[in-house]
């Protein structure tokens, strides 16, 4: 907690000084004294168009990203009030909190899923939680596109002096060629045209650097604080998530819908039980007829026997008399 307060405490540090040194640049620019300007200032007044281009592109991009910077910052500030106000969940609280904001949006959603919906912000909140961190990331693309121009055109700025500065040279070689006061010539040559040249255009390049390193700590200090600030809003809503109790029924689906549900499933059961006996009666029936035929066939046999038994009753019976003579 103390480093990041350090670390915003440094970032705010830098673009007041930044920004001071800007508004003294463009007053020295209106009144036409930038050669007093200082080293920007300098380098801003050569004499040549050309030479100017460089610093003035690095001058233009580095404002440009200083606006950027408050501007953003503002923003995330604004952000980071709404996210206290959407913590409380009250009604009101909720309806003052700009649309145009994540935490607006994130209010609207929460005032019109939760009285009638409550299972679709489950869904919602999430969705809407990783679009925010894409929008995040993409936010900062053409900021941070912008840092890393600095020091390329630091360098162009560099090369092109150094171009200039070599032409200089070799017009000097040229001038004092045949002349008797050639070394005086071609060190006045030195001193005005080449020796200068290289000067700014080393320059050049450490303006550059310096303004990409302070605009790399500015972006990087400000994605921290955006990304810190929806890491908030993300909690607030997964707490508003835990606490919230689908008052409609599960995953948000309607009790209406839950009762004919079940209705509809008890129906069912009956009929699977119904159908479940039939099946029985039926196998009971078939059982019940196979063993009825069994039953006709054992009556049949048995009304067989009783006929033979009754044929062999009602025979005549021969008795034969024999006599035996005893000894």
């Amino acid at each position: 907690m103390l480093q990041r307060g350090l670390s915003f405490a440094l970032a705010a540090f830098l673009w007041l000084a930044c920004a001071y040194e800007l508004i003294l640049l463009a007053a020295h620019a209106v009144r036409g004294t930038l050669g007093d300007a200082g080293f920007v200032g300098r380098l801003l007044a050569q004499p040549g168009a050309a030479d100017r281009m460089a610093p003035l592109a690095v001058v233009v991009v580095f404002t440009w990203i200083l606006l950027q910077v408050l501007v953003r910052a503002v923003r995330i500030a604004r952000e980071q009030a709404a996210v206290q106000q959407v913590k409380t969940w009250a009604g009101d609280a909720l309806r003052k909190v700009p649309a145009s904001l994540r935490a607006g949006r994130r209010a609207q959603m929460v005032l019109r899923h939760l009285p009638a919906s409550p299972g679709k912000l489950a869904e919602a909140l999430p969705a809407a939680g990783a679009l925010d961190a894409v929008a995040l990331d993409n936010g900062y693309a053409i900021l941070k596109a912008c840092v890393w121009t600095l020091p390329v055109l630091g360098f162009i700025g560099t090369a092109w002096g150094m171009s200039h500065a070599i032409r200089g040279f070799s017009e000097a070689l040229n001038a004092a060629a045949g002349q008797q006061a050639a070394i005086q010539l071609l060190t006045d040559r030195l001193g005005q045209l080449v020796i200068p040249g290289l000067a700014n255009a080393f320059a050049i390049t450490m303006a550059a650097l310096g303004a990409s390193i302070v605009a790399h700590f500015w972006t990087t200090s400000l994605q921290t604080w955006d990304q810190e600030v929806l890491v908030e809003l993300d909690q607030a809503c997964v707490e508003k998530l835990a606490e919230v109790s689908p008052a409609n029924g599960a995953l948000g689906v309607p009790r209406d819908l839950l009762t004919l549900l079940n209705e509809r499933l008890a129906e069912l059961a009956q009929q699977v039980a119904m159908l479940t006996g039939k099946l029985d009666l039926m196998d009971a029936a078939d059982y019940l007829k196979q063993s009825a035929a069994e039953h006709v066939t054992a009556a049949q046999e048995i009304r067989r026997a009783a006929s033979e038994l009754q044929s062999s009753v009602r025979a005549p019976y021969h008795i034969t008399i024999s006599r035996e003579q005893v000894q």
